[in-house]
């Protein structure tokens, strides 16, 4: 399966949920490989910070060998890159804050993804934990779009930054959060991807 992370707008997670999915997958038993298209190279820093990841972290130019492919994908892609990253994906998953730029970039993003064969599913990203209502209208304001929208809202978690900083996965990190942290993004992961 191929696997993209795609926002027309930066700073919505696309790293983070990329390299998440990425061991999703690998603690499954499956073998993935982590491409790092964004061009500060955020998964490669990432794996740098730690002891590596189990899996490659790979440049968009180099061969695909793993069973399951997974893209972070650079902020602010063309138009052109848009509609090819929705013929090659299987999967395109579109992160979303409740930022109003972040929403309208999703909306702007869905249309040259969709004329592809990918499966197009966006996600509340990063909402407030005090706020719970923010990610819940974010996600009906996405569905009356005409966005197919998880039902899983991540919110945002100290302990991501943490994982980040130590070059691990959340529930990894020295963060106290990091296993409710998993546990949310695994909800999520098991809802995109199970039964594909």
């Amino acid at each position: 399966m191929r696997v993209g992370f795609v926002s027309l707008k930066g700073g919505v997670g696309k790293t983070a949920l990329s390299v998440h999915t990425a061991f999703f997958f690998h603690g499954r038993g499956h073998n993935v490989q982590l491409v790092d298209g964004d061009p500060i190279e955020s998964c490669h820093r990432w794996q740098a910070s730690g002891e590596g990841f189990p899996f490659p972290v790979t440049y968009p130019g180099e061969p695909w060998e793993a069973e399951h492919i997974v893209f972070d994908t650079e902020a602010h892609p063309e138009l052109e890159d848009l509609n090819a990253l929705g013929e090659t994906l299987d999967v395109a998953i579109i992160p979303v804050t409740t930022n109003i730029d972040a929403i309208d970039a999703a909306l702007m993003t869905l249309p040259a993804l969709s004329e592809g064969r990918a499966k197009v599913v966006a996600v509340v990203n990063a909402a407030p934990p005090a706020n719970l209502s923010d990610g819940d209208n974010v996600r009906t304001a996405l569905r009356d779009a005409g966005l197919a929208t998880a039902e899983t809202i991540l919110r945002k978690r100290k302990a991501f930054e943490y994982a980040r900083l130590e070059g691990c996965v959340v529930y990894a990190s020295k963060h106290a959060g990091g296993t409710r942290a998993w546990l949310e993004f695994e909800s999520f992961a098991k809802e995109v991807f199970d039964g594909i």
